[in-house]
Parts: C-alpha cells; sequence; structure tokens
C-alpha cells in the first residue's frame, strides 16, 4: 500500500497496479479496491 501511496504522490497519468490486494487481509481487500475505483473516476 506504500508503494500505491508513493506513487499517486506523483500526480501519475497512468498507473500501473499489479496485484495490489496481494498480500492483505480479505477485509482490507474490498476497502483498497474502492479506493482505486474512487481514484480512477477522479483521473487521478
Amino acid at each position: 500500500m506504500l508503494a500505491i501511496g508513493r506513487a499517486l504522490m506523483a500526480r501519475p497519468k497512468l498507473l500501473l497496479l499489479d496485484e495490489p490486494s496481494m498480500g492483505l487481509a480479505p477485509l482490507v481487500v474490498n476497502e483498497i479496491f474502492e479506493t482505486i475505483k474512487e481514484i480512477s473516476a477522479e483521473g487521478t
């Protein structure tokens, strides 16, 4: 999750995420994907 945060700080036009839920607790995975959807909708 830290790597995603660091990548977003640069405000990239394109962000490739390779298995962003790998190693996370199942309860956290849904929250992560909802956040990714929100970021995508904003057009980071």
